[in-house]
């Protein structure tokens, strides 16, 4: 939830201040294998920290963004208090681990709840939420992406742009193995932002 419209900086600043705060051992080294259950820091474990801090926006994620900056209709909401609610989400619908999310009988039923949660409504931020658990097949159709497909292709809707990523993926596997749609993804973003780069210099 903290990655919602910020610079990547900014989410790892959460993370390490979260790290320190609980004492959490909160990275893995990429591509690593899920830890077994027991050794998991699960989402009650979350929400119960959670619960401790009065204002854990600043004491526990030491960050005061809206997940809506922009919303005008609704009511703003603090990333802190979205990330709350998203725990709650996956605790009542008994995901407590990555293991138990991934394997979730009914996953589109559940994404449709996290979408129903303030600033989630587009699928982005619950399809990179899939990303980081360890779907490989999953699509972040965030902004740099979006804009990637307008330049090459045109403009297209969340969910379109994640299955042309997904199709384009598929293709290119007969050429490139290795290559899952989420790595085509991260690929595409690392091009916008040196694109990015090369127009602000």
């Amino acid at each position: 939830m903290f990655s919602l419209g910020v610079r990547y900086g900014q989410v790892e600043n959460v993370v390490c201040h979260v790290a320190k705060v609980t004492g959490w051992k909160v990275f893995r080294h990429h591509g690593a294998e899920f830890p077994d259950v027991s050794g998991q820091v699960t989402v009650s474990d979350l929400l119960g920290v959670i619960a401790e801090h009065p204002n854990p926006a600043e004491t526990l994620f030491n960050n005061r963004g809206n997940g809506n900056p922009s919303a005008r209709r609704v009511p703003k909401i603090l990333k802190a208090e979205l990330v709350r609610r998203f725990a709650e989400t996956l605790a009542k619908n008994n995901v407590e681990s990555f293991q138990s999310f991934t394997a979730h009988q009914n996953g589109p039923a559940l994404d449709s709840r996290l979408c129903a949660l303030p600033a989630l409504s587009s699928g982005v931020g619950v399809r990179y939420f899939r990303m980081l658990a360890g779907d490989d097949q999953q699509v972040k159709p965030d902004r740099m992406i979006l804009r990637f497909i307008e330049d090459v292709v045109s403009k297209m809707d969340v969910d379109s742009a994640a299955n042309l990523i997904q199709k384009t993926s598929a293709i290119l596997n007969a050429r490139y193995p290795a290559l899952t749609p989420r790595l085509l993804d991260h690929e595409i973003w690392k091009f916008q932002r040196q694109q990015k780069k090369s127009e602000d210099d």
